[in-house]
């Protein structure tokens, strides 16, 4: 297993989308599963996109899944959703989210499983 720990700069904000899945998601995680969100997009100006990641992870090899999005009492379950809970009310209520998420998950997300 692999942590790569990226800072969100403006040199990142610049990277190519090509150049994202080269250099952070092949050569500094050595990936190969995959797991983003229905709407997830990356690369500069977000042009980035699954089609792109499917096509990208083809020429490396890795596999590139979608999981759908996920609701808790009618809003979107996201990463801004998460960023906001931890500056609003700290770990507890983002911690909140994560545990509400993971229920309705497959067991390979579940925390419970995680390694």
């Amino acid at each position: 297993d692999r942590v790569l720990l990226v800072r969100f700069d403006a040199r990142l904000a610049e990277l190519e989308a090509h150049a994202f899945v080269e250099r952070i998601l092949v050569d500094g995680l050595g990936v190969r599963h995959l797991y983003v969100g229905d709407d997830f997009r990356f690369g500069k100006g977000r042009a980035g996109d699954f089609a792109l990641l499917g096509e990208m992870g083809r020429e490396h090899g890795f596999a590139v899944e979608s999981l759908a999005t996920v609701s808790f009492e009618g809003e979107r379950v996201s990463s801004t959703r998460i960023r906001q809970a931890l500056e609003r009310a700290g770990l507890a209520a983002a911690e909140l989210d994560l545990i509400l998420v993971a229920t309705d998950t497959p067991d390979y997300l579940s925390p419970a499983t995680a390694s």
